[in-house]
């Protein structure tokens, strides 16, 4: 089936959106060419080349006049044009009641505002099993045809990048995540500038089947730093997340590492030490303000002379000082997924992470306690050092099946995190 005119006339209402967005931020528009069909679907056809045959597919959420679209794009030709009429007040809640079911169980990792009472947010009429039931459905319109991919990348609009696409149900026993890994891709205009990075790339250590190795020569570690008693919330401290980079660096093959951690996480340390590195590990506690995201969220480090708090705005203003050369950036911490919610898309902490010049990040939408996240990257790390195609998106996969197998299936623990960013490929 062939690519319908609907698309184009979709990818101008994205264009118009990622540009309010873009204005929203205070960032220059990253694309300056036009995006077309032809370009996305070469794109696809690329994975699916060379001897590679790796079925990757775009789906496409446009929101307008009331209607959520969706387009389902792969690289065998084939188009899947759905939509749905839903308020967009009606979606936005929808989709948070949906997550309410999720972040339980990891109290140490959750910040406080000072001062705040706890608030019942529970809905009436609806469980958030029965919502999340609802979303699944209504963003996986087309089951049959996605359960042909190996991969699947995700434009989202609104708050649908919030949601944990791991634990989409297939069907009533298969998850998304048992058949296929998946990103997050910011905007339509955001793949095609992935795509040209990670092709220009110096990786040169894929094997004769297209799988490559993620290995870091010079990553930075930040862990459970001293949190200051001044600022609006109350910051648990996490031991845990010395244990939890303790693993990591049992599996990870290099000596060469810096670790900040205690007094030493500080803002004005990691500031100075950030522009070199393959790899970003934050192991803190973030927080995600629906309000002003660009100023007040943001992960907390320890305190010093300077402000504790390293905020949005101060991450994506990175690209204008030293332009962040990491491949992968972690970030284990509360909520760094979350943001504010626009047409075109979420503003917060993960995605100023790309911006900056990362080429993944690796986001939480959720609090998960110390020992299961120390669990769940410990198995990330391993499988990102084993050759894998579609990196880092299948490490972060095989870590998930691993875990949900071997320790907890319940996806409230394995489900939190997601991969913003298209994956490698061998060409």
């Amino acid at each position: 089936m062939g690519f319908s005119q609907d698309l184009e006339q979709l990818i101008e209402l994205h264009a118009e959106n990622m540009k309010n967005l873009s204005t929203s931020r205070s960032v220059n528009w990253t694309h300056s060419g036009k995006v077309t069909k032809s370009d996305l679907q070469d794109m696809l056809e690329d994975y699916n080349g060379n001897g590679y045959y790796l079925s990757v597919g775009v789906a496409i959420y446009t929101f307008h006049d009331d209607t959520l679209n969706f387009h389902l794009l792969t690289n065998y030709g084939l188009e899947i044009d759905t939509n749905y009429s839903i308020k967009k007040d009606s979606l936005i809640s929808l989709i948070q009641f949906a997550n309410t079911g999720f972040p339980e169980g990891a109290e140490n990792r959750t910040p406080q505002l000072r001062g705040a009472n706890s608030e019942n947010t529970r809905a009436t009429g609806i469980s958030f099993e029965e919502a999340f039931e609802r979303v699944n459905k209504l963003l996986l319109p087309e089951i049959n045809e996605i359960r042909k991919l190996e991969h699947l990348i995700i434009v989202p609009v609104l708050n649908i990048s919030t949601l944990p696409f791991a634990a989409f149900k297939l069907d009533e026993e298969t998850y998304l995540i048992d058949e296929m890994s998946y990103s997050i891709a910011p905007s339509i205009f955001e793949i095609m500038v992935d795509y040209k990075k990670l092709t220009n790339s110096n990786y040169s250590m894929f094997d004769s089947m297209g799988r490559l190795r993620m290995l870091f020569e010079n990553p930075l570690f930040i862990s459970n730093p001293t949190f200051s008693e001044k600022g609006d919330y109350v910051l648990p401290d996490l031991p845990g997340t010395t244990m939890e980079v303790d693993s990591i660096l049992a599996n990870l093959e290099t000596s060469e590492y810096t670790r900040f951690e205690g007094q030493r996480a500080t803002k004005a340390n990691v500031l100075n030490d950030i522009n070199e590195r393959d790899l970003l590990y934050f192991a803190t506690h973030g927080i995600s303000d629906s309000e002003d995201p660009l100023n007040n969220s943001f992960l907390a480090l320890a305190e010093d002379n300077a402000n504790s708090s390293l905020t949005t705005r101060e991450i994506q203003d990175l690209r204008f000082t030293c332009k962040l050369k990491a491949d992968l950036v972690v970030l284990s911490a509360c909520q760094t997924g979350l943001g504010k919610t626009h047409e075109g898309g979420i503003i917060g902490i993960g995605r100023a992470f790309q911006i900056a010049g990362a080429k993944h990040v690796v986001t939480s939408l959720w609090n998960i306690s110390d020992s299961e996240t120390a669990k769940l990257m410990s198995l990330f790390f391993k499988r990102l050092q084993e050759y894998q195609v579609l990196t880092p998106h299948e490490a972060l996969r095989q870590a998930i099946l691993e875990y949900k197998k071997n320790i907890n299936p319940d996806p409230r623990y394995w489900a939190a995190f997601s991969i913003i960013g298209i994956p490698y490929h061998p060409f």
